[in-house]
């Protein structure tokens, strides 16, 4: 028998700049904070939630939504 908790299923959002601003703060993370845990480029972060960038990759979601524990789509 596994006796392992189950892991929480993160919240499902969709991406846009708005909602990474909020999921960002909420978590109280500093955009250099998110960069240095996720591994993504605090000037790309940046740009995101700024509107410069609007088309990120899976992979970058991916890394900045587990840090934040959520799942983008």
């Amino acid at each position: 028998m596994n006796s392992s908790q189950p892991q929480p299923v993160p919240e499902i959002v969709e991406f846009s700049a708005e909602a990474l601003r909020h999921w960002r703060r909420e978590r109280k993370l500093t955009i250099k904070k998110l960069a240095e845990v996720s591994g993504v480029a605090e000037r790309y972060i940046y740009m995101l939630e700024h509107g410069e960038k609007t088309n990120p990759t899976l992979q970058v979601l991916r890394q900045i939504g587990k840090v934040l524990g959520i799942a983008f789509y």
